[in-house]
């Protein structure tokens, strides 16, 4: 279980000395603290995630998009979501907006696909 307060983590591991394989973790401070305690090496994998960084007038390429998948994925993003107002008077969606929405979703999975299968299924 991963915590996202100290203060319930304590609430549930207050002299954090339960034994056994490693179950419940939180983050606090840069620092990570787990509980059981394992009788043998345990390996633990970490996934860090942050906020993109704000783009700022001097660059112009949004933080967190691979390069070669930026335009990909937000022109055609746009596009589909301007051809969807476009075309919002049709009773299906019009041929652009269906044609950049396949776009988009091709890029998408692309980087969908670029991220190891472990991150994929991370859960809380």
């Amino acid at each position: 279980k991963v915590f996202d307060s100290m203060i319930e983590f304590a609430e549930d591991y207050p002299l954090m000395d339960k034994a056994g394989r490693v179950d419940a973790v939180v983050e606090q401070g840069g620092n990570l603290y787990y509980q059981g305690i394992p009788s043998a090496a345990e390996t633990l994998t970490l996934h860090f995630y942050r906020l993109p960084v704000k783009m700022s007038e001097d660059s112009h390429l949004p933080d967190g998009i691979p390069l070669h998948l930026q335009e990909p994925l937000l022109v055609n993003y746009a596009a589909w979501q301007l051809y969807k107002l476009i075309e919002d008077d049709l009773n299906e969606p019009g041929i652009n907006t269906a044609r950049y929405k396949g776009f988009f979703d091709e890029a998408l999975r692309t980087l969908e696909l670029s991220i190891p299968a472990d991150a994929r299924s991370f859960s809380t």
